[in-house]
């Protein structure tokens, strides 16, 4: 597993943890934490548009998925 992945599922790991931490009823956290989500999946998604990280994609494709159903979680939050 190349470096990258590694870094990436411990930080993803970390974002579940913290998810299942997460206050629901604070508002101003969970807006905080939403931020956290868009920046490690805006990383994810650069990481996977980069030009030698093609033989990466499935592995960052998977982090990726993990991601947005954190995301998807939060806002049905806010719904």
């Amino acid at each position: 597993m190349s470096d990258i992945i590694k870094r990436f599922t411990i930080e993803v790991e970390e974002l579940e943890k913290n998810f299942d931490a997460l206050n629901m009823d604070d508002k101003a956290a969970v807006k905080s934490f939403e931020g956290v989500v868009l920046e490690l999946l805006a990383r994810l998604k650069r990481n996977q548009d980069k030009e030698g990280n093609e033989d990466l994609e499935d592995d960052l494709e998977d982090l990726i998925y993990r991601v947005i159903i954190i995301l998807g979680q939060l806002d049905l939050l806010e719904i």
